[in-house]
């Protein structure tokens, strides 16, 4: 019977944790604001460290995520933090190795994780 228990407990505890994906956890989730949806970010203790006033936040890779709001795309760390803002660019990437891709209407670059140009790409 205590056996039974135990495995019932962890079965609820993996459920309940498995509701919330943390900063740590290179992750956001979503919760509502202003009758819409919108994204924000938890830290491990359950504190809202990303306001959730984003319309879209990424996978944290490389210590920063790209997010969305109503001026376009952007970059921001773990702790909420605007790292730089990708102007004009209609489509992002994730950082691996220190750079992300991003593409505008001329075509795709390369950011580093201050927002600098490193190269361009042409196809």
């Amino acid at each position: 019977m205590k056996k039974h228990l135990i495995l019932f407990a962890t079965i609820i505890m993996l459920i309940y944790y498995s509701l919330f994906v943390y900063a740590n956890e290179y992750d956001a989730f979503e919760i509502p604001y202003n009758s819409s949806y919108t994204y924000g970010v938890l830290d491990e203790s359950g504190k809202n460290i990303v306001p959730n006033t984003y319309l879209y936040i990424g996978n944290y890779h490389d210590g920063l995520a790209k997010a969305k709001d109503s001026l376009g795309w952007l970059y921001i760390d773990t702790s909420g933090k605007v790292a730089f803002r990708a102007t004009l660019c209609t489509e992002v990437g994730d950082f691996h190795d220190g750079l992300a891709k991003a593409k505008d209407n001329i075509g795709w670059k390369f950011f580093d994780k201050t927002g600098k140009v490193v190269f361009n790409a042409s196809l």
